[in-house]
């Protein structure tokens, strides 16, 4: 119900009879037998859940393979990676970072497996997020700028939304995809 209301198809997922979704959270910079962390679970409402004990910083999800010399995607949310699947006819592979804040340390593992290709950070684009303060702060372009800038041949980019179309909750690439099409 998660895929469906997101106008979305799963990859590296599994699903559970009850609707609830499963996906791995993997240090891709680890030995393969170690490199599963936890597990996010995805109702079919769309609320997220972690593993007990989990520690986020470098965990990410990789949708699709890497081709040495292309592109390779980062994003925050599943759902976001698997629009950018989409849009890029399943060519280019995305890591999904979970959230801004993880990006900082998602990048650079990155960087680091694969040198070769050129990354891409698709930013959220938090337009009508305040700090602690009450002030505007755009936490996933601040947070993308700053892991853009700290990995060599990184740049972001970000959704750009028809104002008229856009709803104040609307900050990704999944919300563009839904309210102005995969296009």
């Amino acid at each position: 119900a998660y895929l469906a209301k997101k106008g979305v198809v799963g990859e590296s997922c599994r699903y559970l009879p009850n609707g609830d979704l499963l996906v791995p959270l993997l240090r891709y910079d680890m030995p393969r037998a170690l490199a599963l962390r936890a597990v996010q679970r995805i109702k079919p409402d769309g609320f997220k859940l972690y593993s007990e004990g989990f520690i986020k910083p470098g965990c990410a999800v990789r949708l699709g393979d890497v081709q040495p010399g292309t592109v390779v995607l980062i994003c925050e949310g599943y759902a976001t990676g698997l629009t950018l699947r989409m849009a890029t006819d399943h060519a280019l592979a995305v890591y999904v970072s979970l959230d801004a804040g993880n990006l900082q340390h998602v990048v650079p593992i990155v960087r680091a497996l694969h040198p070769a290709c050129r990354i891409l950070i698709c930013a959220d684009d938090d337009y009508r997020t305040k700090d602690w303060k009450g002030r505007l702060d755009n936490v996933g372009r601040r947070k993308a700028r700053t892991a853009a800038k700290a990995a060599t041949d990184a740049d972001i980019l970000y959704p750009i939304f028809d104002a008229t179309k856009r709803g104040p909750k609307d900050t990704d690439f999944n919300d563009l995809h839904a309210r102005q099409g995969l296009e």
